[in-house]
C-alpha cells in the first residue's frame, strides 16, 4: 500500500490589512495581471510536495519553535524568477533590523528551511510579455512592514481556492513570544 501524501508548507501570513494593501495597490497599477488573492499571500519558510501525515510534522515543530521571539519584516522590492512557461513575480522580504535578521535566521533553522532560503511573497505567475508591467507595479509599491507573531503549518489543495488557486488549510499555529524583560536582581537577605 502506498501513501500519496499531501502538499504542505510552513508559512508566515501577513495581517489582512497588509495583504489588502498589497493586492489593492497591484490591482490598481496593473489590473490586467492575475495577482494572487490577498488570502493566499504568504512567506513560505518550507514547502514539501508530499507529506504523509501533516499532523505528525506539526508535532515535530513545537519544540524547535518554542521560545522564539517575533520578527519584524520589511516588504519591498521585486524579483522575477523565470519558469518553463511563466515567470514568478516575487515581493522581497527582508528583516527590519539586525536583531530581526538574527530572529529570522533562528526561525528559518527552527522550521528546517534550507540555508539558501530567500524569504519572499509570490505575487503572480505571468507570461514573458507581462513581466515588465508586473515589475513596474511591484516597484511602485510603498515599503510595508509587519511584525510576525505566529508561524503556521498549512496543507495546500490545488485548484480549490479563490479563482481556481490553491486552497490553504491551517493544520497548526505556533505563537512567537516576546521574551519577558529581565527582572530586578534578587535582594540580599538581611540577617
Amino acid at each position: 500500500m502506498t501513501t500519496r501524501g499531501r502538499r504542505a508548507f510552513i508559512a508566515l501570513f501577513p495581517p489582512d490589512e497588509i495583504a489588502g494593501r498589497i493586492t489593492e495597490h497591484l490591482s490598481d497599477e496593473a489590473p490586467h495581471i492575475r495577482w494572487m488573492p490577498a488570502g493566499n499571500l504568504h512567506v513560505t519558510m518550507v514547502f514539501r510536495r508530499k507529506v504523509a501525515d501533516p499532523l505528525r510534522w506539526a508535532e515535530t515543530l513545537h519544540d524547535p519553535l518554542a521560545g522564539l521571539a517575533p520578527v519584524t519584516l520589511r516588504l519591498g522590492g521585486v524579483e522575477t524568477v523565470p519558469g518553463s512557461r511563466e515567470t514568478m513575480v516575487w515581493l522581497s522580504v527582508v528583516p527590519d533590523t539586525p536583531a530581526d535578521d538574527t530572529r529570522l535566521k533562528a526561525l528559518r533553522v527552527a522550521c528546517g528551511a534550507p540555508a539558501d532560503h530567500h524569504p519572499h511573497v509570490t505575487l503572480a505567475r505571468v507570461p514573458e510579455e507581462l513581466v515588465a508591467s508586473a515589475r513596474w507595479a511591484v516597484q511602485t509599491m510603498p515599503p510595508l512592514t509587519w511584525r510576525v507573531d505566529e508561524v503556521g503549518l498549512y496543507t495546500s489543495t490545488l485548484g480549490e481556492g479563490p479563482r481556481g488557486r490553491s486552497r490553504y488549510d491551517l493544520i497548526e499555529r505556533y505563537e512567537l513570544e516576546t521574551p519577558a524583560p529581565p527582572g530586578p536582581p534578587p535582594r540580599p537577605r538581611l540577617r
